[in-house]
């Protein structure tokens, strides 16, 4: 900085000299003259200072107007106008007198001074004239300049903006007229507003640049909060910077802040308004869903017309495993990114990954609202899905109620109606409707547990129970139902598993299956088994296979038949046999598989935990 003042300084002190040397070589015009009046014409030193005394004065002056000049604070580049001008004056002046003169010589051999003198005169109107003409120029600017100043005084009287006239340079920022708005929103200090203004604007570095750019007739603008000095409020200001031109060719610009705190309030609650509407749209979108995929999907389109998020996704935790739906913007790696989560049940969450550094109230209550209603549309869905399976539970139970005792009835039936007969066994006839009512009492009595323990959700008391002993029993009973039957007992380990009630039935679905699907003059069923050490922990189980000679199951349906209602081709169950099977197998803890028996048909194996 120094040195450039040093510079500038050394410029100006020059340019001064030129002009002050200008002035000593014309001021020796009068005085040669002086010198040559007297010596060579005798004339009295008082006559011919007379004579050249305007000369004299005239050639002094622009001595003096050098040293003037010096002494100036203006910049280099005025003063060298300045000594510039001067000299082409001379030079030019100089340059028509020696043309005249040099003319007079070549035609006349002689010069006439009267000529001389009146082409002195003329040179000295037609500058005159371009004096004239320049400084009436300067005028008429100079009042265009006081009238447009006149008018934006008018300007910064009637607006409700508040206005500064500033001129700005590199060094700081000079304050021209400031209106009484300004003071009132702002006080006596627009140059604190510019300073915030400016660290605002986008692609603007300093003063420097904003000058640079307004010079080029550049409008800028920025939004600004701030807080003025007669109203402790935050205010919101839209702040431009309008270029005008002044005398000087400094950057000079008008700092307009209009308030608009109640334009972007009416604007955010427009949409505060739109948003509510958007919700109560997202919330009735969400009444009419019908499954679990589309109210997630519904949830997450209305986040992205509410929040434009860089992420969102909803995670839905439940029986042992997550459903993920999730969203990712194109730009979301260029996005900061402030995480909103709001819980659903069961562990569930709805998580929003916005942009703001720290997330408004807005954006919390629009996730927390978008959560509830997407929570409450899964709970429905739920209790929709578990009114279902309960009133097709019922269904089913029904029907298979129907099947198996109205069957067992009709053969009570018939035998209480041959004991009208005088030649009917009757021993005979009591023992059928003995087994058959017994059978029915079995009946009622598993499906009173089914109904317990998988229907109603009721709390199962599972208890260790004999393997060998149950899987006995139901082999005898089956035995008896089925005498053209071959049933064979092999090896059943001999251990106990936590079960209930519907371990027996379980076997006997089996065995009775095994038997009436197939299709031989005297089935073959053999029933044997394992225990085994299986897995890294070393856990027990019990095999327990049922294989039969039957015509076997196509592998396209081995999957199917455990559905609840899965009949075969030629069955006339109810579907429900297999299904408890499956049922009490897997509440047990257990499995069961299907796979080619070495008979020649199909083998059931029921894999069970040994209980500890």
């Amino acid at each position: 900085m120094a040195s450039n003042s040093s510079a500038d300084r050394r410029r100006r002190y020059l340019s001064s000299a030129v002009v002050s040397l200008v002035g000593v070589a014309m001021l020796g015009v009068p005085l040669y003259d002086v010198y040559d009046d007297v010596t060579s014409l005798g004339w009295s030193l008082g006559a011919t200072l007379v004579e050249n005394s305007v000369l004299v004065v005239l050639a002094s002056g622009l001595v003096a107007g050098g040293v003037w000049l010096a002494r100036r604070d203006w910049e280099p580049r005025h003063v060298e106008t300045v000594s510039t001008w001067t000299l082409a004056g001379t030079a030019g002046t100089a340059l028509a007198f020696a043309w005249v003169g040099a003319l007079q010589l070549w035609s006349m051999h002689a010069l006439k001074p009267v000529v001389l003198a009146l082409d002195g005169v003329l040179f000295g109107a037609v500058a005159t004239f371009g004096v004239g003409i320049y400084s009436a120029r300067t005028d008429r600017h100079t009042e265009e300049l006081e009238r447009e100043r006149e008018r934006f005084a008018g300007l910064f009287t009637n607006t409700s903006d508040a206005v500064a006239a500033l001129g700005v340079g590199a060094d700081g920022v000079s304050v021209a007229m400031v209106n009484d708005e300004f003071r009132g929103q702002f006080g006596d200090d627009p140059e604190r507003v510019f300073d915030d203004a400016l660290a605002a604007l986008d692609g603007v570095t300093d003063r420097r640049d904003l000058a640079t750019r307004l010079r080029d007739g550049e409008t800028l603008e920025t939004d600004l909060h701030v807080h003025g000095d007669t109203d402790d409020e935050q205010g919101a200001f839209l702040v431009r910077f309008v270029p005008y031109e002044d005398r000087d060719t400094a950057a000079h610009c008008y700092l307009v802040a209009t308030d608009v705190t109640e334009r972007r309030r009416l604007a955010r609650e427009r949409e505060r308004n739109h948003r509510l509407t958007e919700l109560h749209r997202t919330a009735s979108t969400l009444q009419e869903t019908t499954d679990d995929a589309s109210a997630c999907e519904t949830a997450l389109d209305a986040v992205e017309r509410l929040l434009d998020p860089a992420r969102s996704r909803v995670v839905l935790d439940g029986d042992g495993e997550s459903r993920v739906f999730e969203r990712t913007a194109d730009d979301a790696t260029a996005r900061p990114e402030t995480t909103v989560r709001s819980w659903l049940g069961d562990g569930g969450f709805l998580e929003v990954a916005t942009a703001a550094e720290h997330p408004d109230e807005y954006h919390r209550t629009v996730v927390d609202l978008l959560g509830t209603h997407l929570d409450r549309t899964l709970d429905r869905l739920e209790r929709e899905r578990r009114v279902e399976a309960e009133r097709e539970q019922l269904e089913f139970v029904n029907r298979t109620l129907r099947h198996n005792l109205l069957n067992d009835i009709q053969v009570v039936s018939a035998r209480l109606q041959l004991l009208e007969r005088d030649d009917v066994d009757f021993e005979d006839h009591r023992d059928v409707v003995a087994e058959h009512v017994d059978s029915m009492a079995e009946f009622v009595q598993t499906m009173r547990a089914y109904v317990q323990a998988l229907v109603d959700d009721g709390e199962r008391t599972l208890e260790p129970r004999s393997v060998r002993s149950v899987v006995a029993d139901e082999v005898s009973k089956t035995r008896r139902d089925y005498p053209s039957a071959s049933v064979t007992l092999g090896d059943v380990p001999d251990v106990e598993v936590a079960a209930d009630d519907l371990l027996g039935p379980l076997f006997e679905n089996l065995l009775t299956n095994a038997v009436e699907h197939n299709d031989t003059d005297e089935p073959t069923v053999v029933v044997d088994g394992e225990r085994e050490t299986v897995g890294e922990d070393g856990e027990e189980v019990v095999r327990i296979r049922v294989a039969d000679d039957g015509p076997g199951i196509e592998t396209a349906r081995r999957e199917r038949i455990f559905e609840r209602g899965e009949l075969g081709e030629e069955s006339s169950g109810s579907g429900f046999g297999l299904y408890l099977v499956a049922e009490a197998v897997e509440s047990y803890g257990g499995e069961v598989t299907v796979e080619d028996s070495d008979l020649g048909g199909v083998a059931f194996e029921v894999t069970l935990p040994v209980a500890t």
